[in-house]
């Protein structure tokens, strides 16, 4: 087995850490304006909209504009028709926010009423210190496939059983980056041997890219991953497909392998991921940083496809406790 470098610095990747302190995001909210019928009232709703955005608000610049946007059309109403103070323990009451959404968002999609309805909840979850409700996603008639346990468990095996040491890497990797951290095809072909490092007995992956970061593979996949580097040792061997130029025909090959187990497809493993890691109660923002997600809204889709009208259901499904 390789050398594991164990000095490697991880990004957040033991805890779900809200309150960062954002220069970009600082900047951007100090500068925001509201174009719609809010800007009449922007000076009276202004310092407490932009303070919750930089005190509990995201450190991606385009989700935080998203959440002035939210957060703004809530205090207006809040300040202009409630007449209510804006204060943190008046403003993320779960009782105003249900009557905001009730009084206001009636003719909102049911889409767009569940994404508003989810970034308060993140603030209000933030700002109190208490748990965050679980908010069922509108039903969606194109639900994302996931694989069952048992499926994970099938591919495991036809890839262990796989005649030549070339076809069980490739196959190791695949389920391993895919279950197990959630990288897409491109992501998996860019990984090198000295991606892999491990920090106090967790494997994190380098992630190569525009969407460069740092993913803790869950331990379920340790093995998985660890038989996929076998005795190698050059860190900048790629992990899997060794001798295979990197073209876009491979990568559209690995990308378009069947969806029907024991062949494993790299888009339902990295839904599987997210499906899993959200089961475990992993926040949405999170979920969006380890998956390179480019935005907010690109993650709560995938949620909205998951969830259907059961969230837990579906993540159970995604691999149980072990996988």
């Amino acid at each position: 087995m390789t050398p594991i470098s164990t000095n490697h610095d991880p990004k957040s990747h033991n805890g779900d850490n809200h309150h960062r302190d954002s220069n970009a995001v600082r900047v951007m909210a100090e500068k925001y304006s509201p174009q719609g019928p809010e800007r009449k009232y922007w000076p009276n709703v202004r310092d407490f909209v932009v303070g919750s955005v930089v005190n509990y608000g995201p450190d991606n610049v385009r989700t935080a504009r998203t959440d002035l946007k939210h957060l703004t059309e809530y205090s207006v109403w809040l300040w202009q028709k409630a007449g209510l103070s804006l204060t943190d323990e008046v403003a993320f009451d779960e009782a105003n926010i249900r009557r905001w959404l009730r009084a206001e968002l009636r003719a909102e999609t049911p889409n767009q009423q569940y994404t508003t309805e989810i970034t308060l909840e993140r603030y209000r979850s933030i700002s109190t210190g208490t748990p965050r409700r679980r908010i069922v996603a509108p039903k969606n008639r194109h639900r994302a496939e996931i694989y069952s346990q048992r499926d994970l468990t099938r591919m495991i095996s036809q890839v262990n059983a796989r005649p030549t040491l070339r076809g069980r890497r490739d196959g190791s990797a695949l389920l391993a980056l895919g279950a197990g951290a959630g990288l897409t095809v491109t992501e998996m072909l860019d990984a090198r041997l000295g991606d892999i490092t491990e920090r106090e007995g967790v494997l994190l992956v380098d992630v190569r890219g525009e969407r460069a970061r740092t993913v803790p593979v869950r331990q379920a996949w340790r093995t998985t991953l660890l038989a996929a580097i076998g005795h190698r040792t050059d860190a900048e061997e790629y992990l899997a497909w060794e001798n295979r130029t990197r073209t876009e025909t491979l990568r559209q090959g690995i990308g378009q392998l069947s969806a029907h187990p024991p062949q494993p497809n790299a888009q339902i493993l990295r839904a599987t991921w997210v499906a899993s890691l959200y089961r475990r109660g992993v926040d949405i923002l999170r979920l969006q940083e380890l998956g390179g997600y480019q935005s907010f809204e690109q993650i709560l889709r995938l949620m909205e496809r998951l969830d259907g009208a059961s969230a837990p259901q579906y993540a159970r499904e995604a691999g149980g406790e072990d996988l």
